[in-house]
């Protein structure tokens, strides 16, 4: 915003999405300089004009920087990933406390596999050595990238059902896949949705089940085979861009 200022996208856990302008957050001898950055988390203190309805933020404490977000390009995109998503959803219609919690989780987790020895601090990151870069190591980032969207899911409302055919009332734990029906987005029995919808294989939809019961970095440590965990990520895909209902500058040259 101009020369010295920012326009800057805050998520309160309290009342959601609201942009606050950082005057002076870009010339070096402001407080706010370093502080307003993307993904820093941390108590902001705001000023409201009730003239033009607009906010302004005159101070931030304990804060929490996100170095290893500018290192990594697969990392830059999942958090941009999942701020995209927050905000094209307006904050999932109204859950901010919600997905506060599940984006505060979910940077945390990713930071723990940037660099597991890395100690979180109020206001500094301290990163000890050489920290492994997600963008090498991408047997784990998908897993991060599965479960985040459908823990989103969860929170805003549209989880689909994993046990019950949305048709025929049918259990879904039967030998063989289940398959998404593509106007409703819930699961169908393969005797109630034909096989050329998405498929979702047994393993997988077990592996959803348990994973979505546990702490987030619990989650991390199940792993499915290879070609399980492809089609899964192609599914929780395809699933998140119709639930947003809008093309995803994230998902567009093939990083994430």
């Amino acid at each position: 915003m101009g020369e010295i200022h920012r326009n800057v996208t805050l998520l309160s856990p309290e009342i959601g999405l609201v942009q606050a302008a950082a005057f002076g957050a870009r010339k070096g001898k402001s407080r706010l300089s370093g502080w307003v950055e993307p993904f820093v988390s941390g108590n902001f203190y705001l000023y409201h004009n009730p003239v033009n309805n607009s906010y302004k933020i005159t101070d931030i404490d304990s804060a929490v920087f996100r170095e290893y977000l500018r290192e990594d390009m697969y990392a830059q995109y999942l958090a941009a990933f999942w701020a995209e998503i927050i905000i094209q959803t307006y904050s999932g219609g109204g859950e901010y406390k919600g997905l506060y919690v599940l984006l505060e989780e979910a940077l945390n987790v990713l930071g723990e596999i940037m660099d597991p020895e890395a100690v979180l601090k109020k206001g500094e990151l301290k990163m000890p050595g050489r920290r492994p870069s997600a963008y090498e190591n991408r047997d784990v980032p998908p897993y991060l990238l599965i479960q985040t969207i459908w823990r989103f899911l969860d929170v805003i409302g549209y989880l689909p059902d994993l046990d019950i055919c949305s048709s025929c009332g049918r259990s879904l734990d039967y030998p063989g896949s289940i398959f998404l029906e593509n106007d409703s987005l819930n699961f169908n029995c393969v005797n109630c949705c034909p096989r050329s919808t998405m498929e979702l294989s047994q393993g997988a939809r077990k592996y959803l089940k348990h994973t979505l019961s546990v702490l987030l970095m619990d989650a991390m440590s199940v792993k499915l085979v290879p070609a399980a965990l492809a089609s899964l990520r192609s599914l929780s895909i395809f699933l998140i861009t119709q639930v947003v209902d809008k093309p995803l500058k994230t998902l567009q040259g093939g990083i994430l």
